[in-house]
């Protein structure tokens, strides 16, 4: 007769830093991206009021992004396909959009 003896797991180190390391990324992302959308237009000159909150929220959509794909796609592996592609593709298209918007602004000036 054999005891089943309790073994425990090894911890997956390489997984932990990756976790930890993209969401302190991903904080600093968002953070910095409403500080941005929220401080700065009051800060600095009226003209650049626009620049600051695109700047902030096209900053929080990356820090969004670089979470869900870096740290909740490794911690949740068996989350909805559909579900994981559409909540990066959102914030892909939030961030991409706030890039172009950035970069036609800082191109044309009327």
């Amino acid at each position: 007769m054999s005891t089943l003896v309790h073994r425990p797991r090894k911890a997956n180190y390489p997984l932990i830093a990756r976790v930890v390391l993209a969401s302190a990324w991903a904080l600093v992302m968002g953070v910095g991206g409403v500080w941005a959308a929220v401080e700065w237009p009051g800060r600095l000159d009226p003209s650049y009021k626009t620049f600051c909150i695109v700047g902030g929220l096209t900053s929080l959509a990356i820090g969004e992004f670089v979470f869900v794909a870096l740290v909740a796609d490794r911690l949740f592996p068996r989350a909805s396909p559909w579900l994981s592609w559409s909540v990066e593709a959102l914030a892909a298209l939030a961030f991409l959009a706030g890039f172009a918007t950035l970069i036609a602004g800082a191109v044309w000036k009327p």
